[in-house]
């Protein structure tokens, strides 16, 4: 029984990408097709009686707000979607949470290599220069 939690998230996961790509709501598929929207986790509780999907949207934050406002606005359709495709008697209350992740990683990346650009890099001479003592004191 204690697989069962395991094997739930890997369906929801599974059935939630599935039903995201169903969804006719404006707010989340206006049909312009540059924002990327996935679900990154979903956590269910330990009584197996609600899950949190956590969403990831490449997109302004103007659009991401108005997407997770659409995708909570569709959480009756998503739940009556995975009733039907789940055979459990038991299905999980769904809401959404914005996954900031993808963004923050970019940022993070963007930062380290604009510290990288800055920093004088080393030339050859005062490598040679550096390693010089060392190779004395070898010897």
């Amino acid at each position: 029984m204690k697989h069962r939690p395991q094997r739930l998230h890997s369906l929801l996961l599974s059935l939630g990408s599935e039903i995201l790509g169903k969804i006719k709501d404006p707010a989340v598929n206006n049909g312009l097709g540059n924002e990327i929207i996935s679900f990154t986790d979903v956590k269910v509780s330990k009584d197996l009686r609600n899950a949190n999907f956590f969403v990831s949207i490449m997109a302004t934050p103007e659009r991401q707000k108005e997407i997770l406002e659409g995708l909570k606005h569709s959480a009756g359709y998503f739940h009556r979607e995975l009733r039907q495709a789940m055979s459990t008697s038991n299905i999980p209350n769904v809401s959404f949470i914005l996954d900031n992740t993808m963004e923050k990683a970019a940022h993070l990346i963007s930062l380290i290599n604009k510290v990288n650009k800055d920093l004088p890099a080393l030339t050859t001479d005062e490598e040679t220069a550096e390693d010089a003592p060392e190779q004395q004191d070898e010897q």
